[in-house]
């Protein structure tokens, strides 16, 4: 009699079903991480609109105090103090307002340490510095601490104006009173966000990337003053440097808005320039035609 062969199936786990199963661990790793990290992208989103939300309640309670907005620059004896200074005080900050000189340049003596101090309302979580700041390495000229935001101060170059924004420069006249926006404070950008993103603003004479020079102590163009002027939300310097004091973040969606009315909203990179420039001014009377 025959002995019959018994054929036994192996227990083991073969290449293919070993491949299957990585590949499946993959995939659910990689929409496990895009989830992980889109919800710390809206946690970061969400603090800074509240930054934004904090300075637009600072410059109401300065309107209400004084009487109007601070200027988007203060010249007195060539200082450029920023409206970001002015609001110190209703940041929680009144000390070290109260330690500036504001008879004296920002650029000098105490003015310089005091400008170089970091506070976190003005910091965006998202944004990236892809240097050190203050540095003074490369021979720039003054930096301060870093920022992430600028008062609004129209939609037409801030060289050449009109400066028709929310904000105004001292050498411009009067400053300007919440009570008197026209096109209404719902519909005109207060402040917004202004990043280091700009891949190919270099230092002088170097290809190490500089970004930006946002600082919330100087009030200049490009440092704490910006426009809805030039390409609005770009990583890149074009051949007017308009970007340069256009807003723009590190959002991957569009740029983080605070309103006269204190409202924040996000506006998305592809929002329309006409609807742009329009909530850029306070008094242009154009019409909007969209929700921003």
């Amino acid at each position: 009699m025959l002995a019959r062969k018994v054929f036994c199936r192996p227990t083991g786990v073969t290449l293919v079903e070993l491949l299957v199963v990585i590949a499946i661990v993959g995939t659910l790793m990689g929409l496990l991480l895009a989830g992980v990290q889109a919800a710390r992208e809206a946690a970061r989103r969400t603090q800074c609109q509240n930054n934004l939300r904090q300075i637009a309640l600072a410059a109401h309670m300065h309107n209400d105090a004084q009487g109007h907005l601070p200027y988007a620059s203060f010249r007195w004896r060539e200082s450029f103090h920023s409206a970001f200074t002015f609001l110190l005080p209703y940041l929680e900050h009144k000390n070290l307002f109260a330690q500036f000189d504001l008879q004296q340049s920002v650029l000098v003596g105490t003015n310089n340490q005091l400008a170089k101090t970091p506070l976190e309302v003005f910091l965006c979580p998202t944004m990236d510095l892809p240097r050190v700041v203050p540095d003074r390495t490369h021979g720039a000229s003054f930096e301060g601490a870093p920022s992430s935001y600028a008062v609004c101060v129209g939609n037409a170059n801030p060289w050449r104006g009109p400066r028709n924004g929310a904000f105004i420069f001292s050498t411009d006249g009067m400053p300007t009173t919440l009570g008197r926006f026209p096109d209404g404070t719902s519909q005109t950008i207060l402040a917004g966000e202004l990043d280091y993103g700009l891949r190919n603003y270099y230092f002088r004479g170097t290809q190490d990337i500089r970004g930006g020079v946002t600082q919330w102590a100087i009030g200049y163009p490009g440092f704490s003053v910006a426009t809805t002027y030039g390409p609005f939300n770009r990583d890149r310097l074009g051949g007017t440097f308009a970007e340069f004091y256009t807003f723009r973040s590190d959002h991957p969606t569009g740029v983080n808005i605070a309103f006269a009315d204190a409202s924040v909203r996000m506006l998305a990179t592809a929002t329309d320039r006409a609807v742009l420039l329009a909530l850029g001014s306070r008094n242009g009377g154009e019409p909007v035609g969209q929700e921003p």
